[in-house]
């Protein structure tokens, strides 16, 4: 995959330029922040197609109002903002091939009463919906962009009803190719490119040998996106995640600050460079994208998402913070993997492997995950040929991978190591830097692979990895960013 990434134009590059620093400013006097709680929905629409309507209601508010989205699936309990901020509750039916959006918003925090209000909105066409409800909070919203939502609102819905299964994994090549005739339909919407790069990359992961070309095909879609819609957060934090998974970082670290410029105080694009960066060892950049993140953030005490730059920092209590989800919510299967891995790493297997039992049973997990989490579950429990197997068979499923994810490879090394097997905990370490995982510090500090540290091998990889990540840290620093 080495398509040429679309960026926007010098031109319209030099006038964000020049309003940046009057953005900022302007962002100061006005409540940037939006907590976005999940949809509440009619019986005419599932839990994943109200996901979706949230998705490109966090849109909007990205891209035409400047702010800084938080989402969340119910307010924390006890709320204490910190800071002002919009708290909205979505409400949404399908009428016909109408929607009624109801928008239950309050504003909180110092001096704010939180009293809740309501919108007003008449039923209408979906995307006229979407911009007048939104048009209606008290928030400064841009001119409405036309090439984001489809008009239509038949493709409008079967935008809805195909992105959904990228949240359910269920009938991907049939989400995908409705996608696809309505992206015909209507190829000047920026969102039905994007929602074809979410289900490209999604099909992908669940099975990636009968996909051959199709990862140089979500990208495609991803930059039809941004050529449609330039610095759409979305779209790109799409594209910057399958240029890191490639190994090119440093095309994905161009891409974001981009959209940076135009987007500043946008959680999506931040959450980009912070993958991007730590991928490719640039912890600075990364620690920095985590901090401004902390800053936007608006779901206090929930912290902000997988991080995994915390950890690699030598921060393990923030790692671990940062898969809290709400008290009483049921972790994902990600969420539980993660949790496994943290607990392992202090030395509790039995929380570890409670933890990988809940990922090897969710179904909506990424098939690659499911099988990790049962290769150190049969080693916790003592079925150390089986977990071999099991290694084995992860090893020999991604063999030519299009978007390999060398993070998630140095993972399978820590595996191996955790099992015993040295010499491939040292094979799959050094696939993994090949693959564009550079984080030099982790190579030195994971406690999976301290027995490797000595070993003349292990100095040549890792001598290898930091001559790399040096290079990439010539050509990025924070203030790159505006970090």
């Amino acid at each position: 995959m080495r398509n040429k990434v679309l960026i926007p134009t010098l031109a319209l590059l030099a006038v964000a330029a020049g309003f940046f620093a009057w953005r900022r400013a302007r962002s100061s006097q006005l409540q940037a922040r939006v907590l976005l709680l999940d949809c509440e929905f009619s019986p005419n629409l599932s839990s994943a197609e109200a996901q979706v309507l949230n998705l490109l209601l966090a849109d909007e508010l990205e891209i035409r109002g400047d702010l800084a989205v938080t989402q969340l699936p119910s307010l924390p309990q006890p709320f204490q903002p910190e800071g002002a901020l919009i708290l909205v509750r979505p409400r949404a039916s399908q009428e016909g091939m109408d929607l009624r959006l109801d928008l239950a918003w309050a504003k909180m925090g110092p001096g704010q009463d939180g009293a809740w209000h309501q919108t007003a909105v008449p039923v209408q066409a979906p995307a006229s919906a979407i911009t007048a409800s939104l048009d209606a909070l008290p928030v400064t919203m841009n001119p409405v962009h036309a090439e984001l939502l489809p008009d239509n609102p038949g493709v409008f819905w079967t935008l809805v009803k195909a992105e959904s299964a990228a949240f359910t994994n269920v009938d991907l090549e049939g989400a995908f190719a409705q996608a696809q005739i309505a992206a015909q339909q209507e190829p000047g919407s920026a969102a039905l490119q994007a929602a074809l790069a979410q289900l490209d990359t999604v099909r992908m992961l669940q099975d990636p040998h009968l996909l051959d070309g199709h990862a140089d095909e979500a990208l495609q879609a991803a930059n039809r996106a941004l050529a449609l819609e330039p610095g759409y957060p979305r779209a790109l934090r799409y594209a910057s995640r399958l240029l890191s998974d490639e190994g090119r970082q440093d095309e994905a670290l161009v891409q974001v600050r981009e959209g940076l410029r135009l987007h500043p105080h946008s959680l999506t694009l931040l959450f980009a460079v912070d993958y991007a960066a730590r991928t490719a060892g640039l912890l600075d950049i990364a620690l920095a994208a985590r901090k401004r993140m902390e800053s936007l953030w608006a779901g206090s005490p929930v912290p902000p998402p997988t991080g995994f730059t915390y950890l690699y920092a030598g921060q393990q209590e923030a790692f671990e913070a940062s898969f809290n989800r709400l008290p009483g919510a049921t972790p994902n299967g990600f969420t539980a993997f993660n949790r496994g891995y943290a607990a392992l790493l202090r030395g509790d297997p039995s929380k570890a492997a409670t933890a990988f039992q809940i990922t090897a049973q969710d179904l909506t997990t990424e098939t690659q995950f499911r099988a990790l989490a049962r290769v150190f579950s049969f080693q916790i429990a003592g079925q150390s040929a089986d977990a071999k197997l099991a290694l084995d068979a992860l090893e020999r499923s991604r063999l030519g991978l299009q978007v390999p994810d060398g993070e998630f490879t140095f993972t399978m090394a820590e595996a191996a190591a955790f099992l015993g097997e040295e010499g491939l905990a040292m094979d799959l370490a050094q696939q993994a830097s090949g693959q564009g995982f550079l984080c030099s510090a982790w190579y030195k500090n994971s406690p999976f692979l301290t027995k490797l540290q000595p070993l003349p091998r292990w100095q040549a990889i890792l001598q290898h990895v930091e001559a790399r990540r040096d290079r990439l840290a010539k050509r990025h620093a924070p203030a790159d960013f505006g970090l």
